[in-house]
Formats: structure tokens, C-alpha cells, sequence
């Protein structure tokens, strides 16, 4: 993983974060989040916002977080978290970070393609496509 230092700042010294309205918007969620507690269904127009979006390019130089690549044509930036939003796959009953959805302090910024390597080894399907895909990813860094 990438290290980042969520205090940057950009060339004019201003934080390099979403804006105030974002922050209102993602504490509005939080609390119906909060609400619905495990039952919640992430909001991506919330969480990968297109000013999370930006900022994030800002902190992380135009790089994935995982594997360190640029985008590609067959690929796109995605919005994810440290922790999981929803069930924690190892443990039936925990209900995932819920609550943490919307926190910009875990936001992080990745590959599509590197997820999806990921999600396909996992489930077990199509275990060789996501080998030389894995391959593919790990070559570029």
C-alpha cells in the first residue's frame, strides 16, 4: 500500500481534501448509516464523490494505491477504504465498517483491474484469468 500524508497541501497551501460540502454531505450519510447500522447499502456517489475523487489523485500523484500504476484505457480510478464496508467476509457476524463509510481518512485510490484480480481469486472462479491478470498488474509497478 502507498503511504500518503493526509496533511499535504497543494501549490497554493491550501489541504488537499473534498470540499466543505462534500464533508456536510458525507456527515448526513454517516448518521443515516449509523441508522440503518449493518442493513446500510453504501452510497458511492457519496463515498467516491467526484471531489474525493480529485483530491485523492492529488494525494496519491495520479497512482494506485495498491499496486502503484497508472490508470490505463482498461481501467478506471475507483474509491475504496481501509476497512470494509460491508460483511466481513472471515466473520459471519460482523456487520463491516459501516459507520466508517464516509470517513475521507480511509479513503484510498485504486485500479479497478487490481480489485477485480483480487475479487476473482477469492471467490475461486476463474482462478488462471486472475493469475496473469495479478502478473499483468504486478509487472507495471
Amino acid at each position: 500500500m502507498i503511504y500518503i500524508a493526509r496533511n499535504s497541501r497543494d501549490e497554493k497551501g491550501r489541504l488537499i481534501r473534498p470540499s466543505a460540502l462534500w464533508f456536510r454531505l458525507a456527515t448526513a450519510q454517516t448518521a443515516i448509516a449509523l441508522h440503518e447500522q449493518g442493513a446500510h447499502v453504501p452510497d458511492a456517489t457519496v463515498y467516491g464523490h467526484d471531489d474525493v475523487r480529485a483530491a485523492l489523485e492529488k494525494l496519491f500523484h495520479d497512482k494506485c494505491a495498491y499496486c502503484g500504476s497508472e490508470p490505463t484505457p482498461c481501467s478506471d480510478w475507483n474509491v475504496e477504504h481501509y476497512r470494509p464496508k460491508g460483511r466481513v467476509a472471515e466473520r459471519r457476524d460482523h456487520p463491516g465498517y459501516y459507520w466508517l463509510t464516509y470517513n475521507w481518512a480511509i479513503s484510498i485510490l485504486y485500479v479497478s483491474i487490481v480489485i477485480s484480480v483480487e475479487e476473482t481469486s477469492r471467490a475461486g472462479r476463474d482462478g488462471q484469468q486472475g493469475k496473469v491478470a495479478a502478473k499483468w498488474i504486478s509487472s507495471r509497478s
